[in-house]
Protein backbone atom coordinates (compact mmCIF):
# COMPACT_ATOMS: atom_id res chain seq x y z
CA UNK A 1 0.00 0.00 0.00
CA UNK A 2 1.25 3.75 -0.48
CA UNK A 3 1.81 6.54 1.20
CA UNK A 4 -0.89 8.40 -0.16
CA UNK A 5 -3.57 5.45 0.28
CA UNK A 6 -2.11 4.86 3.97
CA UNK A 7 -2.85 8.41 4.48
CA UNK A 8 -6.16 9.06 3.11
CA UNK A 9 -7.67 5.70 5.44
CA UNK A 10 -8.93 5.78 8.48
CA UNK A 11 -8.66 2.37 10.25
CA UNK A 12 -11.68 1.48 12.54
CA UNK A 13 -13.39 -1.75 13.96
CA UNK A 14 -16.10 -2.02 11.43
CA UNK A 15 -13.85 -1.31 8.15
CA UNK A 16 -11.70 1.10 6.35
CA UNK A 17 -12.95 3.98 5.37
CA UNK A 18 -12.83 7.24 3.97
CA UNK A 19 -11.29 10.55 6.25
CA UNK A 20 -14.02 12.72 4.85
CA UNK A 21 -16.06 9.54 4.00
CA UNK A 22 -16.14 9.79 0.04
CA UNK A 23 -14.48 7.86 -2.25
CA UNK A 24 -12.22 8.43 -5.23
CA UNK A 25 -12.97 6.95 -8.91
CA UNK A 26 -10.32 6.64 -11.37
CA UNK A 27 -11.92 8.74 -13.34
CA UNK A 28 -11.79 11.76 -10.85
CA UNK A 29 -8.11 10.99 -10.25
CA UNK A 30 -7.42 11.69 -13.43
CA UNK A 31 -8.81 15.20 -13.74
CA UNK A 32 -7.45 15.95 -10.86
CA UNK A 33 -4.25 15.09 -12.41
CA UNK A 34 -4.89 17.25 -15.17
CA UNK A 35 -5.53 19.95 -12.85
CA UNK A 36 -2.03 19.67 -11.00
CA UNK A 37 -0.53 19.32 -14.27
CA UNK A 38 -2.09 23.34 -15.53
CA UNK A 39 -1.67 24.43 -11.95
CA UNK A 40 1.73 23.71 -12.03
CA UNK A 41 2.04 25.30 -15.57
CA UNK A 42 0.69 28.16 -14.67
CA UNK A 43 3.11 28.94 -11.47
CA UNK A 44 6.02 28.10 -14.26
CA UNK A 45 4.71 31.30 -16.37
CA UNK A 46 4.52 33.97 -13.66
CA UNK A 47 8.04 32.69 -12.86
CA UNK A 48 9.59 32.55 -15.94
CA UNK A 49 12.22 35.46 -17.25
CA UNK A 50 12.08 37.80 -20.17
CA UNK A 51 14.84 39.52 -21.18
CA UNK A 52 13.13 41.00 -23.85
CA UNK A 53 14.00 38.65 -27.28
CA UNK A 54 12.10 35.34 -28.03
CA UNK A 55 14.28 33.04 -25.77
CA UNK A 56 12.82 31.03 -22.95
CA UNK A 57 15.48 29.90 -19.77
CA UNK A 58 14.65 27.81 -17.54
CA UNK A 59 15.63 28.68 -13.74
CA UNK A 60 15.85 25.16 -12.63
CA UNK A 61 17.94 24.27 -15.33
CA UNK A 62 21.52 22.08 -13.57
CA UNK A 63 24.20 23.19 -15.56
CA UNK A 64 26.95 22.30 -12.94
CA UNK A 65 27.68 19.40 -14.99
CA UNK A 66 31.36 19.24 -16.53
CA UNK A 67 29.81 17.43 -19.87
CA UNK A 68 29.38 19.06 -23.06
CA UNK A 69 26.41 20.33 -24.03
CA UNK A 70 24.90 18.94 -27.12
CA UNK A 71 23.84 21.78 -30.09
CA UNK A 72 20.05 21.95 -30.30
CA UNK A 73 18.30 20.51 -33.39
CA UNK A 74 15.59 22.58 -35.07
CA UNK A 75 12.79 20.82 -33.16
CA UNK A 76 14.55 22.10 -29.85
CA UNK A 77 15.12 25.51 -31.09
CA UNK A 78 11.48 25.35 -31.93
CA UNK A 79 10.07 24.80 -28.08
CA UNK A 80 12.47 27.22 -26.71
CA UNK A 81 11.05 29.82 -29.07
CA UNK A 82 7.74 29.54 -27.83
CA UNK A 83 6.04 31.31 -24.61
CA UNK A 84 5.23 29.68 -21.84
CA UNK A 85 2.15 30.80 -21.64
CA UNK A 86 1.00 29.13 -24.62
CA UNK A 87 2.61 26.00 -23.57
CA UNK A 88 0.16 22.96 -23.08
CA UNK A 89 1.94 20.93 -20.51
CA UNK A 90 1.28 17.00 -21.54
CA UNK A 91 2.91 14.61 -19.22
CA UNK A 92 4.55 11.64 -21.43
CA UNK A 93 3.01 9.01 -18.68
CA UNK A 94 -0.42 10.07 -19.36
CA UNK A 95 -2.23 7.71 -22.03
CA UNK A 96 -5.72 8.98 -23.24
CA UNK A 97 -7.66 5.94 -23.40
CA UNK A 98 -10.91 5.76 -26.47
CA UNK A 99 -14.08 5.84 -25.21
CA UNK A 100 -15.55 2.72 -24.53
CA UNK A 101 -18.98 0.99 -23.28
CA UNK A 102 -19.08 1.55 -19.81
CA UNK A 103 -18.27 -1.68 -17.38
CA UNK A 104 -18.84 -2.11 -13.59
CA UNK A 105 -18.27 0.50 -11.47
CA UNK A 106 -14.97 0.61 -9.46
CA UNK A 107 -15.02 0.36 -5.69
CA UNK A 108 -14.14 3.48 -3.71
CA UNK A 109 -12.27 3.01 -0.01
CA UNK A 110 -15.70 3.43 1.54
CA UNK A 111 -17.04 0.26 -0.10
CA UNK A 112 -14.26 -1.65 0.94
CA UNK A 113 -14.21 -4.36 3.63
CA UNK A 114 -11.92 -5.68 6.37
CA UNK A 115 -11.57 -9.44 6.74
CA UNK A 116 -12.52 -9.04 10.47
CA UNK A 117 -12.04 -12.58 10.89
CA UNK A 118 -14.84 -14.49 13.40
CA UNK A 119 -15.06 -11.76 15.79
CA UNK A 120 -16.91 -9.43 12.99
CA UNK A 121 -20.08 -12.03 13.41
CA UNK A 122 -20.31 -11.83 17.05
CA UNK A 123 -18.91 -8.90 18.38
CA UNK A 124 -19.88 -5.15 19.57
CA UNK A 125 -18.66 -2.29 20.62
CA UNK A 126 -20.47 -1.24 23.99
CA UNK A 127 -21.21 2.11 24.66
CA UNK A 128 -20.18 3.61 27.78
CA UNK A 129 -22.93 5.24 30.19
CA UNK A 130 -23.24 9.16 30.89
CA UNK A 131 -22.21 9.43 34.18
CA UNK A 132 -21.26 5.61 34.69
CA UNK A 133 -18.46 5.23 37.84
CA UNK A 134 -16.90 2.39 39.70
CA UNK A 135 -18.15 0.89 42.56
CA UNK A 136 -16.58 2.81 45.82
CA UNK A 137 -15.67 -0.50 47.82
CA UNK A 138 -15.63 -3.27 45.25
CA UNK A 139 -14.09 -5.93 47.95
CA UNK A 140 -17.16 -5.75 50.66
CA UNK A 141 -19.71 -4.70 47.79
CA UNK A 142 -20.27 -4.47 44.50
CA UNK A 143 -23.09 -3.24 42.45
CA UNK A 144 -23.94 -4.69 38.72
CA UNK A 145 -26.56 -2.78 36.64
CA UNK A 146 -28.51 -4.53 34.64
CA UNK A 147 -30.54 -1.66 33.23
CA UNK A 148 -28.87 -2.69 29.61
CA UNK A 149 -29.74 -6.82 30.36
CA UNK A 150 -33.44 -6.03 30.88
CA UNK A 151 -33.92 -4.19 27.24
CA UNK A 152 -31.93 -6.91 25.32
CA UNK A 153 -32.83 -7.48 22.02
CA UNK A 154 -34.45 -10.50 21.66
CA UNK A 155 -32.72 -11.25 17.82
CA UNK A 156 -29.44 -10.67 19.93
CA UNK A 157 -30.66 -12.73 23.14
CA UNK A 158 -30.78 -16.22 21.29
CA UNK A 159 -30.74 -18.88 23.92
CA UNK A 160 -27.84 -20.84 24.77
CA UNK A 161 -29.41 -23.95 25.59
CA UNK A 162 -29.61 -26.30 22.72
CA UNK A 163 -27.84 -26.57 19.93
CA UNK A 164 -26.04 -23.27 18.31
CA UNK A 165 -24.25 -22.48 15.78
CA UNK A 166 -23.21 -19.13 13.96
CA UNK A 167 -23.90 -19.98 10.51
CA UNK A 168 -26.89 -18.66 8.97
CA UNK A 169 -28.97 -21.19 7.30
CA UNK A 170 -28.40 -20.48 3.89
CA UNK A 171 -24.34 -20.34 4.56
CA UNK A 172 -22.14 -23.00 3.55
CA UNK A 173 -19.70 -24.27 5.95
CA UNK A 174 -16.04 -23.72 5.34
CA UNK A 175 -13.97 -25.99 4.00
CA UNK A 176 -11.99 -27.62 6.44
CA UNK A 177 -8.52 -28.90 5.31
CA UNK A 178 -6.60 -30.03 7.96
CA UNK A 179 -7.57 -34.19 9.19
CA UNK A 180 -8.07 -33.18 12.78
CA UNK A 181 -10.30 -30.46 12.25
CA UNK A 182 -12.25 -32.80 10.10
CA UNK A 183 -12.79 -35.68 12.45
CA UNK A 184 -13.62 -32.69 15.10
CA UNK A 185 -16.38 -31.36 12.75
CA UNK A 186 -17.83 -34.61 12.19
CA UNK A 187 -18.54 -35.22 16.17
CA UNK A 188 -19.49 -31.88 15.88
CA UNK A 189 -22.55 -32.95 13.35
CA UNK A 190 -23.04 -36.02 14.82
CA UNK A 191 -24.46 -34.24 18.11
CA UNK A 192 -26.47 -31.63 16.21
CA UNK A 193 -30.14 -33.26 16.78
CA UNK A 194 -29.29 -35.26 19.62
CA UNK A 195 -32.35 -37.65 21.03
CA UNK A 196 -33.19 -40.16 23.37
CA UNK A 197 -34.15 -42.83 20.66
CA UNK A 198 -30.88 -42.34 18.89
CA UNK A 199 -28.67 -43.68 22.36
CA UNK A 200 -28.36 -47.17 22.70
CA UNK A 201 -30.06 -47.27 25.98
CA UNK A 202 -32.89 -50.15 27.89
CA UNK A 203 -36.09 -49.77 27.67
CA UNK A 204 -36.43 -49.48 31.29
CA UNK A 205 -34.23 -46.36 31.11
CA UNK A 206 -35.61 -44.84 28.50
CA UNK A 207 -39.38 -45.34 29.95
CA UNK A 208 -37.81 -43.83 33.41
CA UNK A 209 -35.96 -41.08 31.85
CA UNK A 210 -39.59 -39.72 30.04
CA UNK A 211 -41.65 -40.71 32.88
CA UNK A 212 -40.26 -41.16 36.38
CA UNK A 213 -41.67 -42.68 39.72
CA UNK A 214 -43.86 -40.67 41.74
CA UNK A 215 -43.52 -42.03 45.09
CA UNK A 216 -40.41 -41.67 47.12
CA UNK A 217 -38.09 -44.66 47.54
CA UNK A 218 -38.82 -46.71 50.80
CA UNK A 219 -35.71 -48.39 52.78
CA UNK A 220 -37.72 -49.75 55.32
CA UNK A 221 -37.98 -53.61 54.51
CA UNK A 222 -35.55 -55.30 56.34
CA UNK A 223 -34.62 -57.98 53.91
CA UNK A 224 -33.75 -55.17 51.36
CA UNK A 225 -31.85 -53.16 53.83
CA UNK A 226 -29.68 -56.27 54.57
CA UNK A 227 -29.12 -57.01 51.07
CA UNK A 228 -27.93 -53.57 50.33
CA UNK A 229 -25.09 -53.21 53.48
CA UNK A 230 -24.08 -56.75 52.39
CA UNK A 231 -23.45 -55.51 48.94
CA UNK A 232 -21.90 -52.25 49.33
CA UNK A 233 -19.45 -53.64 52.15
CA UNK A 234 -17.93 -56.23 50.06
CA UNK A 235 -17.54 -53.96 46.85
CA UNK A 236 -14.19 -55.09 46.06
CA UNK A 237 -14.65 -58.59 46.80
CA UNK A 238 -16.09 -61.48 44.49
CA UNK A 239 -19.81 -62.44 43.44
CA UNK A 240 -19.33 -65.85 45.35
CA UNK A 241 -18.70 -63.72 48.71
CA UNK A 242 -22.15 -62.41 48.30
CA UNK A 243 -23.79 -65.56 47.69
CA UNK A 244 -21.95 -66.62 50.80
CA UNK A 245 -23.46 -63.99 52.97
CA UNK A 246 -26.78 -64.55 51.66
CA UNK A 247 -26.52 -68.61 52.71
CA UNK A 248 -25.22 -67.80 56.02
CA UNK A 249 -28.12 -64.71 56.88
CA UNK A 250 -30.80 -67.50 55.80
CA UNK A 251 -29.74 -70.19 57.67
CA UNK A 252 -28.50 -68.54 60.96
CA UNK A 253 -31.28 -65.71 61.06
CA UNK A 254 -33.84 -67.02 58.61
CA UNK A 255 -33.77 -63.66 56.95
CA UNK A 256 -34.06 -64.22 52.79
CA UNK A 257 -31.93 -61.76 51.57
CA UNK A 258 -31.90 -60.23 47.30
CA UNK A 259 -30.14 -62.48 44.98
CA UNK A 260 -27.19 -60.52 43.46
CA UNK A 261 -28.89 -59.95 40.59
CA UNK A 262 -31.62 -57.90 42.51
CA UNK A 263 -29.43 -56.19 44.70
CA UNK A 264 -27.68 -54.86 41.93
CA UNK A 265 -31.52 -53.72 40.34
CA UNK A 266 -32.39 -51.95 43.40
CA UNK A 267 -29.04 -50.16 43.45
CA UNK A 268 -29.42 -49.00 40.14
CA UNK A 269 -33.14 -48.11 40.88
CA UNK A 270 -31.85 -45.94 44.33
CA UNK A 271 -29.32 -44.13 42.44
CA UNK A 272 -30.29 -43.80 39.30
CA UNK A 273 -27.02 -45.16 37.76
CA UNK A 274 -26.84 -47.03 34.98
CA UNK A 275 -24.45 -47.91 32.68
CA UNK A 276 -23.54 -47.85 28.88
CA UNK A 277 -20.75 -49.58 27.87
CA UNK A 278 -18.93 -48.50 24.21
CA UNK A 279 -16.10 -49.90 22.04
CA UNK A 280 -12.48 -48.83 21.89
CA UNK A 281 -9.22 -49.21 20.58
CA UNK A 282 -6.83 -51.58 22.37
CA UNK A 283 -4.30 -48.59 22.61
CA UNK A 284 -6.55 -45.70 23.70
CA UNK A 285 -6.74 -44.00 20.00
CA UNK A 286 -10.72 -43.45 20.06
CA UNK A 287 -13.77 -44.72 21.08
CA UNK A 288 -16.35 -46.19 18.46
CA UNK A 289 -18.87 -43.68 19.00
CA UNK A 290 -20.26 -41.10 16.12
CA UNK A 291 -18.34 -41.21 13.04
CA UNK A 292 -16.29 -43.88 14.24
CA UNK A 293 -19.81 -46.38 15.11
CA UNK A 294 -19.36 -48.98 12.41
CA UNK A 295 -15.19 -48.89 11.98
CA UNK A 296 -13.47 -52.40 12.39
CA UNK A 297 -10.16 -50.87 12.31
CA UNK A 298 -8.87 -48.64 14.76
CA UNK A 299 -8.32 -45.36 12.34
CA UNK A 300 -5.18 -44.15 14.06
CA UNK A 301 -2.97 -47.79 14.66
CA UNK A 302 -4.98 -50.11 12.72
CA UNK A 303 -5.32 -52.49 15.43
CA UNK A 304 -8.62 -54.63 15.05
CA UNK A 305 -11.51 -53.67 17.37
CA UNK A 306 -12.44 -57.38 17.91
CA UNK A 307 -11.29 -60.74 18.96
CA UNK A 308 -10.10 -61.93 15.89
CA UNK A 309 -9.83 -65.91 17.51
CA UNK A 310 -13.36 -65.48 19.12
CA UNK A 311 -14.63 -64.07 15.67
CA UNK A 312 -12.86 -67.09 13.61
CA UNK A 313 -13.97 -69.95 16.31
CA UNK A 314 -17.42 -68.60 17.21
CA UNK A 315 -18.23 -66.26 14.95
CA UNK A 316 -19.18 -63.44 18.16
CA UNK A 317 -17.88 -59.83 18.20
CA UNK A 318 -16.08 -59.48 21.51
CA UNK A 319 -14.10 -56.16 21.63
CA UNK A 320 -10.98 -56.18 22.69
CA UNK A 321 -11.02 -53.21 24.80
CA UNK A 322 -14.38 -51.02 26.43
CA UNK A 323 -14.96 -47.52 27.80
CA UNK A 324 -18.03 -46.90 30.61
CA UNK A 325 -20.29 -44.09 30.44
CA UNK A 326 -23.17 -43.38 33.20
CA UNK A 327 -25.59 -41.36 31.71
CA UNK A 328 -26.75 -38.15 33.68
CA UNK A 329 -30.46 -38.33 33.40
CA UNK A 330 -31.99 -41.30 35.90
CA UNK A 331 -29.18 -39.52 38.35
CA UNK A 332 -30.45 -36.38 38.46
CA UNK A 333 -34.05 -37.93 38.70
CA UNK A 334 -32.97 -39.85 41.76
CA UNK A 335 -31.70 -36.69 43.21
CA UNK A 336 -35.06 -35.15 43.56
CA UNK A 337 -37.18 -38.72 44.51
CA UNK A 338 -36.49 -37.78 48.54
CA UNK A 339 -38.15 -34.49 50.17
CA UNK A 340 -34.70 -33.62 51.37
CA UNK A 341 -32.63 -33.98 48.04
CA UNK A 342 -35.20 -32.04 46.13
CA UNK A 343 -35.04 -28.95 48.73
CA UNK A 344 -31.12 -29.31 48.31
CA UNK A 345 -31.19 -29.26 44.67
CA UNK A 346 -33.53 -25.96 45.01
CA UNK A 347 -30.48 -23.94 46.51
CA UNK A 348 -29.30 -22.10 42.95
CA UNK A 349 -33.02 -21.14 42.27
CA UNK A 350 -34.37 -19.99 45.57
CA UNK A 351 -31.03 -17.85 46.07
CA UNK A 352 -31.88 -16.41 42.51
CA UNK A 353 -35.34 -15.27 43.08
CA UNK A 354 -34.16 -13.83 46.39
CA UNK A 355 -31.34 -11.94 44.23
CA UNK A 356 -33.56 -10.47 41.93
CA UNK A 357 -36.52 -9.72 44.37
CA UNK A 358 -33.58 -7.26 46.04
CA UNK A 359 -33.14 -5.88 43.21
CA UNK A 360 -33.27 -1.50 43.16
CA UNK A 361 -35.10 0.21 40.11
CA UNK A 362 -32.40 3.27 39.17
CA UNK A 363 -32.12 5.76 37.20
CA UNK A 364 -30.14 3.51 35.24
CA UNK A 365 -32.45 0.27 34.96
CA UNK A 366 -31.94 -2.38 37.96
CA UNK A 367 -28.88 -2.83 40.46
CA UNK A 368 -27.72 -5.43 42.18
CA UNK A 369 -26.23 -4.99 45.45
CA UNK A 370 -23.71 -7.89 45.99
CA UNK A 371 -22.71 -7.79 49.49
CA UNK A 372 -19.93 -10.60 49.46
CA UNK A 373 -19.07 -12.77 46.59
CA UNK A 374 -20.11 -16.33 47.51
CA UNK A 375 -20.48 -18.37 44.30
CA UNK A 376 -20.67 -18.30 41.05
CA UNK A 377 -24.98 -17.35 40.65
CA UNK A 378 -23.25 -13.37 42.12
CA UNK A 379 -21.29 -13.19 38.56
CA UNK A 380 -21.81 -10.82 35.60
CA UNK A 381 -21.80 -13.77 33.36
CA UNK A 382 -24.55 -15.65 35.16
CA UNK A 383 -26.98 -13.04 36.02
CA UNK A 384 -26.86 -11.86 32.50
CA UNK A 385 -28.24 -15.34 31.70
CA UNK A 386 -30.61 -15.05 34.01
CA UNK A 387 -31.87 -11.67 32.66
CA UNK A 388 -31.78 -12.60 29.30
CA UNK A 389 -33.96 -15.33 30.02
CA UNK A 390 -30.87 -18.03 29.16
CA UNK A 391 -31.30 -19.43 32.49
CA UNK A 392 -34.65 -20.06 34.27
CA UNK A 393 -35.77 -21.26 37.82
CA UNK A 394 -36.43 -25.46 36.28
CA UNK A 395 -32.97 -25.44 34.90
CA UNK A 396 -29.97 -27.69 35.93
CA UNK A 397 -26.41 -25.97 35.75
CA UNK A 398 -23.64 -28.58 35.49
CA UNK A 399 -19.89 -28.73 35.05
CA UNK A 400 -18.37 -31.59 33.39
CA UNK A 401 -14.63 -31.99 35.15
CA UNK A 402 -12.60 -35.12 33.48
CA UNK A 403 -8.64 -35.73 34.54
CA UNK A 404 -6.01 -38.87 34.30
CA UNK A 405 -5.57 -41.09 37.21
CA UNK A 406 -2.72 -43.58 38.28
CA UNK A 407 -4.28 -46.60 39.71
CA UNK A 408 -1.05 -48.47 40.66
CA UNK A 409 1.54 -47.30 42.62
CA UNK A 410 4.60 -49.08 41.28
CA UNK A 411 2.81 -49.59 37.69
CA UNK A 412 2.27 -47.67 34.80
CA UNK A 413 -1.20 -47.02 34.38
CA UNK A 414 -3.24 -44.13 32.47
CA UNK A 415 -6.97 -44.29 33.50
CA UNK A 416 -9.42 -41.15 32.90
CA UNK A 417 -12.14 -40.54 34.69
CA UNK A 418 -14.66 -37.07 33.79
CA UNK A 419 -17.21 -36.46 36.63
CA UNK A 420 -20.44 -34.10 36.73
CA UNK A 421 -20.61 -31.30 39.30
CA UNK A 422 -24.48 -30.43 39.84
CA UNK A 423 -24.31 -26.78 40.58
CA UNK A 424 -27.90 -26.29 41.32
CA UNK A 425 -26.48 -27.97 44.87
CA UNK A 426 -25.08 -25.15 47.64
CA UNK A 427 -21.32 -24.96 47.26
CA UNK A 428 -20.65 -26.43 50.81
CA UNK A 429 -22.34 -30.20 49.43
CA UNK A 430 -22.19 -30.09 45.69
CA UNK A 431 -18.74 -31.42 45.82
CA UNK A 432 -19.25 -34.00 48.59
CA UNK A 433 -18.77 -37.61 47.15
CA UNK A 434 -22.26 -38.94 47.54
CA UNK A 435 -23.36 -35.77 45.37
CA UNK A 436 -20.80 -35.80 42.55
CA UNK A 437 -21.70 -38.24 39.51
CA UNK A 438 -19.24 -40.30 37.42
CA UNK A 439 -19.73 -39.39 33.89
CA UNK A 440 -17.31 -42.41 32.11
CA UNK A 441 -14.19 -44.17 33.12
CA UNK A 442 -11.80 -44.46 29.88
CA UNK A 443 -9.23 -47.57 30.70
CA UNK A 444 -5.73 -47.34 29.80
CA UNK A 445 -2.93 -48.17 30.09
CA UNK A 446 -2.25 -45.48 27.56
CA UNK A 447 -3.61 -41.72 27.11
CA UNK A 448 -6.86 -41.77 25.25
CA UNK A 449 -6.57 -40.20 22.07
CA UNK A 450 -9.41 -38.47 20.11
CA UNK A 451 -11.00 -37.18 23.37
CA UNK A 452 -13.95 -36.05 21.52
CA UNK A 453 -14.88 -39.89 21.05
CA UNK A 454 -14.58 -40.95 24.41
CA UNK A 455 -16.73 -38.01 25.64
CA UNK A 456 -19.34 -38.03 22.76
CA UNK A 457 -21.94 -40.68 24.79
CA UNK A 458 -22.10 -38.21 27.76
CA UNK A 459 -22.28 -35.76 25.80
CA UNK A 460 -25.16 -36.88 23.32
CA UNK A 461 -27.19 -38.03 26.29
CA UNK A 462 -26.95 -34.45 28.06
CA UNK A 463 -27.73 -32.56 24.46
CA UNK A 464 -30.81 -34.68 24.22
CA UNK A 465 -31.97 -33.81 27.51
CA UNK A 466 -31.50 -30.11 26.31
CA UNK A 467 -33.58 -30.71 23.48
CA UNK A 468 -36.15 -32.91 24.87
CA UNK A 469 -35.80 -32.10 28.52
CA UNK A 470 -36.29 -34.22 31.77
CA UNK A 471 -38.95 -34.95 33.23
CA UNK A 472 -38.59 -34.88 37.17
CA UNK A 473 -41.07 -35.79 39.88
CA UNK A 474 -40.49 -33.45 42.96
CA UNK A 475 -41.10 -35.01 45.97
CA UNK A 476 -41.07 -32.19 48.31
CA UNK A 477 -43.46 -30.22 46.17
CA UNK A 478 -45.20 -33.34 45.12
CA UNK A 479 -45.40 -31.78 41.48
CA UNK A 480 -43.84 -33.40 37.97
CA UNK A 481 -42.07 -30.56 35.99
CA UNK A 482 -39.79 -30.81 33.08
CA UNK A 483 -35.75 -29.55 33.65
CA UNK A 484 -34.05 -28.68 30.71
CA UNK A 485 -30.05 -28.91 31.52
CA UNK A 486 -27.92 -26.21 31.09
CA UNK A 487 -23.82 -26.93 30.62
CA UNK A 488 -22.05 -24.21 32.08
CA UNK A 489 -18.55 -25.55 33.02
CA UNK A 490 -15.93 -27.98 30.75
CA UNK A 491 -12.77 -27.99 32.91
CA UNK A 492 -9.85 -30.55 33.36
CA UNK A 493 -6.59 -30.79 34.78
CA UNK A 494 -3.40 -30.30 33.00
CA UNK A 495 0.81 -30.24 33.59
CA UNK A 496 1.78 -26.98 35.66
Amino acid sequence: MSALSKESRRWCHCGVSDDNGSGHSAEQGLKQLSKQLRATGSAAAENDVDDGDDSYVDMDLDISRDEPVPPLDDSDEAILRNKPSTMQPEPEHVTVIPDEPPGPAMRSLADEELDMGFDHEVWRAEPHEVGESAPTDEATRASLDLGNLVDIDPQEAQSSTGNRTFLDDDQLPPELRIEDLRVSQAFIDALQGASLDDENLHPDVLERLRNPPTDEYQLDDPALHLSLEVFLGLDRASEAHYDLMQGAALRSHGISMLSLHQVKRAVQDISGVRAVYDDMCLNSCVAYTGPYTNHQICPVCSEQRYDQLKLAEKGAKVPRQRMLTNVIGPQLQAMWRTPAGARAMKYRDDCTKKMMADAKLTANGKTIDIPVYSDYIHGTEYISAVARGDVQDTNTILMLFIDGAQLYRSKQSDCWIYIWVNYNRAPDNRYKLSNVSVGGVIPGPKKPGNMESFLFTGLHHVLALINEGLVIWDSDALRKFTSRLFLAFLTADGPA
